[in-house]
């Protein structure tokens, strides 16, 4: 962590380490770290391309993103390319070259990285900015992001909101309760939605 944000403690870490020189501790310690941190950057960055090119097919999307999505096909000419090894190299290409970063969740996908001061979870833990352009883990929750324009749903999420709907249909039972109700009403829309498309 130390040498991820300021390598010019490498000299302090291998002498509180007791290594007997440098190479010891940036070979022992920053490479492999670094090395992790590219490919898990590497297969986020491919989640991204696959849900594009996927998106491309006509697979649905719902959410306040959803209009944005289609503009971005559109846009970039993408609806048009029937060879899917093309679509991915193209897709690819704008990915890598805008730095769009899809984080996926059980209950939908953030695209903060498009618009980082939409994020109603960075806004929530004391302000967007667009230096954030990671959701904030520690402030976010379903409702919050189902309100926020960096958010999306797709078919991949059904699951989610029928285990969600099971959950809350016995508590939504007392009209009283006014969270179970909303939240069981939530998701039935939701899991409808998706059944009634292809």
């Amino acid at each position: 962590y130390c040498l991820k944000t300021r390598k010019s403690s490498l000299s302090a870490l291998s002498f509180h380490y007791g290594h007997l020189n440098e190479t010891i501790t940036y070979k022992g310690y920053y490479e492999p770290i670094q090395r992790l941190a590219d490919e898990v950057e590497s297969m986020a960055h491919s989640a991204t391309v696959d849900f594009f090119v996927s998106r491309s097919e006509g697979k649905v999307v719902l959410g306040n993103m959803a209009e944005a999505v289609d503009s971005f096909l559109e846009d970039n000419n993408l609806n048009s390319i029937e060879d899917i090894r093309v679509l991915r190299m193209k897709v690819k290409d704008i990915v890598i070259a805008h730095d769009i970063r899809i984080y996926f969740n059980d209950f939908g996908n953030c695209l903060i990285s498009v618009a980082p001061m939409e994020s109603r979870c960075q806004q929530a833990a004391g302000g967007a900015s667009w230096m954030l352009r990671r959701p904030n883990y520690m402030t976010r929750n379903i409702k919050m992001c189902g309100g926020c324009n960096c958010f999306l749903l797709d078919a991949t999420h059904r699951p989610y909101y029928e285990w969600r709907a099971e959950k809350w249909r016995e508590a939504a039972k007392d009209p009283t309760n006014r969270v179970a109700v909303s939240s069981f009403q939530q998701s039935q829309a939701i899991v409808r939605f998706f059944k009634s498309k292809p």
